[in-house]
């Protein structure tokens, strides 16, 4: 699909103009990123949120097209490796941002000094940290829920849910 036929299906199909760009990897697409969402923003001045892990660093140009990054670094419950998980520059890089946010996925209490270290480490602003409980159930969502927002109040970070697992459980395409 071309790029004047995307930009055809968001303005025919979708009446908002907030978009959130999402993956895979965003970044590894930003050459063709680039010139739709100028496009998009000539035509309708979309607010564009882009989620990345935050290990490639954005092209200059891209930077001034969005509004808001969400940048999820992975920890070593991903299963990655230090190495390809954590690129001190790209760290650097969105915490220099105003407008980026870190939302980190918590699976266990075991997690929480590794994010402690990774937010001492790259100075990240307390009030831009966004941890997230990892469930699949229900019931294992408001079980780690109740500790992790009690360490965000704590420690002064923001707490999100995963709506789609209270309202759908775990499925896919809901």
């Amino acid at each position: 699909m071309g790029q004047n036929e995307v930009k055809g299906r968001i303005l025919e199909f979708y009446d908002c103009d907030h978009v959130v760009i999402t993956g895979g990897e965003p970044m590894l697409q930003q050459e063709a990123l680039v010139p739709l969402l100028k496009e998009l923003k000539e035509e309708r001045d979309f607010f564009f949120e882009i989620e990345t892990n935050g290990t490639i660093l954005p092209k200059q140009e891209l930077v001034g097209l969005i509004d808001q990054w969400n940048v999820s670094p992975k920890v070593s419950n991903s299963g990655n490796s230090t190495s390809a998980r954590e690129i001190p520059e790209c760290y650097e890089f969105f915490r220099s941002l105003p407008n980026a946010y870190f939302k980190l996925v918590v699976d266990d209490e075991s997690d929480l000094c590794e994010i402690l270290d990774i937010v001492g480490k790259y100075r990240l602003p307390q009030e831009k940290i966004i941890l997230m409980p990892e469930s699949t159930t229900a019931d294992s969502l408001r079980e780690k829920s109740t500790w992790l927002a009690e360490f965000c109040r704590d420690n002064g970070y923001r707490f999100s849910t995963r709506l789609q697992i209270v309202l759908y459980g775990n499925k896919r395409g809901v």
